[in-house]
């Protein structure tokens, strides 16, 4: 098993080898070595790797389940020195593990925003399409029903709840669209397409609940109300989602 997000370490080759039998070897096949042990700890910031191995050789997780408690510890542990923090599984077939995650760390909503809006461009090419062999789903031409980027469906339903307690938890009264997205995304995970939060801010805009501010606030050559989504300066456009309760 591959892991993307070690390579940027010394001697990952070695690192990735470690890991790859730490996940698919047998219970009685372990590599105690303290060198292992050391460079493994160095890697992922930590020993808390030790005890999911444990939990793994003692048959109460699987290797799947050993990916995923790895993954979200060392995402705990970057978050401890970086805000943002998204990743996303690489699958060559259905419910297979992951053979690739890549881990994408920063400390600007800007750069957070532009690397979940890539990943979700490409989670149909990169998730669905490799595991179907190129045939869609039977729920994604339903407007109700999303996947996440871990093969999770996930309903608008559930989407607008996250989004309703998110901007109930939100201190500011004004929060630009793109640092909303950014810390939506880094709080809940890549769990859906943005077109589908957009429908929902929408949505509590009709309900007047929230009012969605842009500048400029009518189109130029028309006159109509603007309905744009890109917020950036340098192509002077604002997008400000104000809470109004």
């Amino acid at each position: 098993m591959l892991w993307s997000y070690f390579r940027r370490k010394k001697n990952y080759h070695k690192a990735l080898q470690n890991l790859e039998d730490l996940v698919e070897y047998e219970p009685t096949q372990v590599d105690s070595s303290s060198n292992s042990e050391r460079l493994l700890t160095a890697i992922a910031g930590g020993d808390y790797w030790k005890e999911i191995v444990r939990v793994y050789q003692r048959g109460e997780i699987n290797g799947y389940q050993a990916e995923m408690r790895l993954s979200t510890m060392y995402r705990d542990h970057l978050r401890k020195a970086h805000t943002y923090v998204l990743d996303m599984p690489i699958r060559l077939k259905n419910q297979h593990r992951p053979k690739y995650r890549m881990i994408h760390v920063s400390d600007h909503p800007d750069a957070c925003f532009l690397m979940a809006e890539n990943m979700l461009n490409r989670k149909n090419e990169l998730f669905l399409n490799v595991q179907s062999g190129g045939q869609m789903s039977m729920f994604e031409s339903m407007s109700d029903i999303d996947s996440t980027v871990e093969g999770d469906y996930i309903t608008k339903n559930d989407v607008e709840e996250k989004v309703r307690n998110y901007i109930r938890d939100i201190g500011e009264r004004d929060i630009r669209y793109t640092r909303f997205m950014a810390d939506f995304y880094n709080r809940y995970g890549l769990i859906c397409r943005m077109e589908m939060v957009q429908g929902i801010l929408n949505r509590m805009q009709d309900m007047a609940q929230i009012k969605i501010i842009r500048e400029p606030a009518f189109t130029e050559t028309t006159q109509k109300p603007s309905t744009f989504w890109t917020d950036q300066d340098s192509k002077k456009r604002k997008v400000t989602i104000r809470r109004l309760q």
